[in-house]
């Protein structure tokens, strides 16, 4: 019953001034204190929203700072007010009104506003790449199953795991996990399994903003296209025997071997300025690949035997485009290139945030991109 009327006698500002400023007050800093947290309540609840946060979630974060807002500041501003309207100097009372008026404004409604737009135009300016951590490694399984509602298949391995943030003011990031299916009956797995609920379909992907259909692949990227930068880094898992070799005329070779031969992807660089990067296969380029001559021609499509085979594009130093299909290094008729057909589904959270699941059954991986520009 005492500790009743006590809480009772403080909550009605039955106390000395001196008390309320300096205990209950915190020695005058129950209000700044009180309104650094003010703003996470407000900004944490905007942030949630905005990110289709789970609504119990935004309401338990919202209560986290709300209760801390009351502790600090309300409850503690409340009693100052209290007790200085009822002690016996008036000149006290309206000096302790004043300051707190001063402090509110000074604090609520200047510095700390200032303070977080700073702290976060600064994290935004920022940029941020991981790539292979230990901590995006352990989350790779829950990040898998938040998004497809699956776990990562039996069998599967994870070779590649990455998060990009670029220094923009808009938030722009994607993050991705690749996974080595060779272990598992992946035409199985296709057939099957219901990532994002939905069937896997068999697509000609395009080329945007979201993804690439080439992103696995280690053909010369220009810096032009949307989010090249960080997509190249994904050429590094493929197979193991990386290495370099410079002939005595400067020839340069940089890219993974095979039982003594250029095997897999790699880039062939010659003393003449010209440079080959792309697929080899027994010592000779074949596959996808791309081949930049010194003078500025370019040859971007398929490879046999070292010589452009299939369907591809020259683009000339002046502009001029061919594309359609060549024999031996000769064009012999035009044909419009398309992207190869992979398994894809995907998954739209917000109209600038997607998520994406590309199975590239050649390779034999799994691929899940969340994009958000």
């Amino acid at each position: 019953m005492g500790i009743r009327l006590i809480i009772n006698k403080i909550w009605q500002g039955d106390i000395h001034l001196a008390w309320a400023f300096w205990g209950v007050g915190l020695c005058g800093l129950a209000i700044p204190v009180g309104l650094i947290f003010f703003w996470p309540m407000i900004l944490t609840v905007f942030f949630c929203c905005s990110h289709s946060f789970n609504t119990i979630l935004i309401i338990l974060f919202f209560l986290f700072w709300f209760v801390l807002f009351c502790v600090f500041c309300v409850f503690p501003s409340i009693v100052i007010w209290r007790s200085a309207s009822k002690t016996s100097s008036e000149l006290w009372g309206f000096l302790t009104k004043a300051a707190y008026m001063v402090i509110t404004i000074l604090v609520g409604v200047i510095i700390t506003p200032i303070v977080y737009v700073y702290q976060d135009i600064t994290w935004k300016l920022t940029p941020e790449f991981y790539e292979n951590t230990a901590e995006l490694r352990q989350e790779a399984p829950s990040f898998f199953k938040k998004h497809t509602g699956l776990d990562i298949p039996v069998g599967a391995k994870l070779v590649h795991v990455a998060y990009n943030r670029d220094a923009v003011l808009d938030y722009e990031a994607n993050h991705h996990v690749i996974l080595d299916a060779s272990g598992m009956d992946l035409k199985k797995w296709i057939s099957t399994a219901k990532p994002f609920g939905k069937n896997l379909r068999k697509i000609r992907p395009r080329r945007d903003l979201e993804w690439n259909a080439d992103g696995l692949k280690c053909e010369e990227r220009s810096n032009k296209e949307p989010k090249a930068e960080n997509i190249i880094p994904i050429c590094r898992i493929f197979g193991q025997g990386q290495g370099t070799f410079t002939w005595v005329d400067g020839n340069k070779y940089v890219g993974e071997y095979k039982d003594g031969k250029r095997n897999g992807q790699g880039t062939y660089t010659y003393a003449s300025g010209s440079k080959y990067v792309g697929e080899y296969k027994d010592g000779k380029a074949n596959g996808q690949g791309t081949y930049t001559w010194a003078d500025g021609d370019k040859y971007v499509g398929e490879f046999k035997d070292g010589k452009a085979n299939g369907q591809g594009t020259y683009t000339y130093a002046s502009g001029r485009i061919k594309e359609g299909i060549f024999k031996d290094d000769k064009f012999l008729y035009a044909q419009k290139v398309t992207p190869r057909e992979v398994w894809q589904v995907e998954k739209r959270l917000r109209l600038d945030w997607l998520v994406t699941l590309t199975v590239l059954e050649e390779e034999k991986l799994i691929w899940l991109l969340e994009a958000n520009w």
